[in-house]
């Protein structure tokens, strides 16, 4: 079973030698976090001829409450999975009305108003996201342990626009959600939880 998050090609090359030798793959990225991951609650896309995924159903299901078979060709899960996390990215720095989440809070707070308040109106209102929900909440309580850390949804959005370009997709609000994970990496905060995004709006480069 391939569970990262890597370009399709390298999915589907990887496959094809274990095929070479006798070994069946299942293309199976997953989606969740640590937390969903102990507990079992995490999604999987799933890419593989039926005959393959059929003895592993149980296991998948121990492993994933949320499984979606996107097709029998080995390298569709990844892409799947790629275009879900350039969805992810891009709700983590834009969301309504094109406004950064981390820049609409930085704003919130730069006009006196309590981020934290801020946050439930967002919460409970149309600029709501499970990953504004998730993220912000945390990043409001300078709260930057890395449950995800930031370099690894920099790769995951580098590899999304990457595969796009592929097949002339333009994809402008992604490429500017990456141009802001590229800077929070630069700026020494690879390692920290992709909240720290946050923090690209609160201390701007002079």
């Amino acid at each position: 079973m391939l569970c990262s998050t890597i370009a399709p090609h390298d999915t589907a090359a990887f496959a094809q030698r274990l095929g070479a030798l006798g070994i069946a793959a299942i293309d199976a990225p997953i989606s969740g976090g640590p937390a969903r991951a102990l507990d079992g609650t995490m999604s999987m896309m799933l890419a593989a001829p039926a005959a393959t995924l059929a003895p592993w159903r149980s296991l998948l299901a121990d492993m994933a409450a949320k499984r979606f078979e996107v097709s029998g060709t080995i390298g569709d899960a990844a892409k799947a999975k790629l275009v879900n996390n350039l969805v992810a990215g891009i709700n983590l720095v834009a969301g309504a009305e094109a406004l950064a989440l981390a820049e609409a809070l930085a704003l919130a707070e730069r006009l006196g108003l309590d981020a934290r308040r801020m946050a439930e109106i967002i919460g409970a209102s149309s600029g709501a996201s499970w990953i504004f929900e998730d993220r912000m909440t945390r990043a409001l309580r300078d709260d930057f342990e890395p449950r995800a850390a930031a370099r690894i949804l920099t790769k995951d959005v580098g590899l999304a626009t990457a595969l796009a370009a592929s097949v002339r997709q333009p994809t402008p609000l992604a490429d500017a959600a990456l141009a802001r994970f590229r800077e929070t990496v630069e700026r020494g905060w690879a390692e920290l939880d992709d909240a720290a995004v946050i923090k690209t709006y609160r201390t701007p480069r002079p």
